[in-house]
C-alpha cells in the first residue's frame, strides 16, 4: 500500500502498480549511479530513451553533478565569466 487514503474525505487506499514499482526500481537504480545501458538491460528495453522517457527521468542537477565528478570539474568552474571571456587567448 503506498497510500492508505482517508475514508472521512472519500479518498481510496493506493496501491503500487507494477509500473509503480518498475519506475521505484529504474530511479533507485539510476541514483546509485549504475550505467545506463545496465539499467537498460534490467529494465528490458531495447532502447535507452525507452528507460529514460518512461522509468528514469533523472534530475538535471544530479546529472551535472555527477558529470563534474566524472570529469573532474570543479561546481563553480566557469561561474561568472562571459563566454568571450572564457575564449580569450593569454598574449605575451
Amino acid at each position: 500500500m503506498v497510500d492508505p487514503g482517508n475514508p472521512r474525505i472519500g479518498k481510496p487506499a493506493k496501491f503500487a502498480s507494477a509500473h509503480d514499482l518498475r519506475r521505484s526500481c529504474a530511479q533507485r537504480l539510476r541514483d546509485a549511479n549504475v550505467p545506463p545501458l545496465v539499467i537498460q538491460a534490467i529494465m528490458r528495453h531495447a532502447s535507452w530513451e525507452t528507460t529514460v522517457r518512461h522509468y528514469a527521468p533523472g534530475d538535471v542537477q544530479q546529472s551535472a553533478q555527477a558529470l563534474r565528478q566524472h570529469l573532474g570539474t570543479p561546481a563553480n568552474q566557469g561561474a561568472g565569466e562571459k563566454p568571450a571571456e572564457s575564449m580569450q587567448v593569454a598574449s605575451g
